[in-house]
């Protein structure tokens, strides 16, 4: 039908949709009976109110449901947890969670739920150091979101947790590179409640993409381990606060990088330490000296020898 959608609008539907014209034509429907889309005064339908795209049509749900209903109990198995691992997914690491040699593991994805059900999709296997990965992905994310939105919550973090030390076990092999990408395994082990080993994942992502120059997503790295750190573990979050100032150093965002120093200072007066009180007032000799305050870096600078000499 006529419309003025605007570009924005286009775009957010076509990547929630995918082009599917059962699945676009059902979202429009709901849009249309929420009010979201009303007729504007030449007749043509008009974005009226902000859109949901998170939201799974219960048309799409019901024709979802169907569609996996009557699948063999092991090929569920296998799509339940290939929503925990993301929207694409391998074989290998299937294999690894439930035990199953990984041939066995293709040939349900690619003959059962590919050719035969039409869920999934085989993409090119890719060398990963020597190890080949036999990568799928789900045919639609809502397949996907549909799968993962009925596993209960305890379903979850144990998928999460089980994919995210098959990630782990292929990461620490010589060579490997994708699959034990430390984001992925911080994502994993904080969805698992597995927060130690999330902090420390978080943490060597944070160096990683500082290391590539990518400082804002470092800084967002080193923000979401500090999130996760007990408010007991006081040398974590200094040690955390000491790397995340030195990025925003770099990215001359100073105000967080004087937050940044606030918290250090005071975690450094809590504790007593005075090794951490001499790095902080290095920090903010470095910090005075840039931004030309030269009187302050110098005041700085003689309290950082103080308490590195006590």
């Amino acid at each position: 039908e006529a419309n003025h959608f605007d570009c924005e609008f286009r775009t957010s539907l076509m990547k929630q949709t995918e082009g599917h014209p059962l699945f676009t034509a059902e979202v429009l429907r709901v849009l249309r009976a929420q009010g979201n889309l009303v007729r504007d005064p030449e007749g043509c339908w008009i974005a009226h109110a902000p859109v949901d795209w998170a939201l799974l049509p219960p048309r799409a749900a019901a024709l979802i449901d169907e569609r996996i209903l009557f699948l063999p109990q092991e090929a569920r198995r296998l799509l339940d947890t290939a929503s925990v691992e993301g929207d694409e997914f391998t074989a290998e690491v299937l294999a690894h969670v439930h035990s199953l040699p990984t041939h066995t593991v293709i040939d349900l994805l690619s003959r059962e739920l590919a050719s035969k059900h039409n869920l999934v999709l085989a993409l090119e296997p890719i060398d990963d150091g020597g190890a080949i990965l036999s990568r799928y992905r789900f045919r639609h994310h809502w397949v996907r979101q549909y799968l993962y939105a009925h596993l209960d919550a305890a379903e979850r973090a144990q998928a999460h947790k089980t994919i995210g030390q098959a990630l782990e076990m292929h990461s620490q092999q010589p060579g490997r590179r994708s699959a034990g990408a430390p984001i992925q395994l911080a994502q994993h082990f904080e969805l698992a409640k597995e927060h130690s080993k999330a902090i420390s994942y978080w943490r060597l992502a944070g160096k990683q993409l500082a290391e590539r120059g990518m400082l804002s997503e470092a800084i967002d790295s080193l923000t979401h381990a500090l999130r996760l750190i007990p408010a007991e573990d006081l040398q974590k979050r200094f040690d955390l606060l000491f790397d995340r100032e030195q990025l925003y150093d770099l990215t001359a965002n100073r105000d967080g990088q004087t937050r940044d120093l606030a918290e250090l200072q005071r975690l450094a007066t809590v504790t007593g330490r005075e090794d951490w009180r001499a790095l902080v007032h290095l920090r903010r000799a470095n910090l005075a000296e840039t931004t030309a305050q030269y009187n302050i870096a110098l005041t700085e600078a003689r309290a950082a020898a103080t308490f590195a000499q006590s």
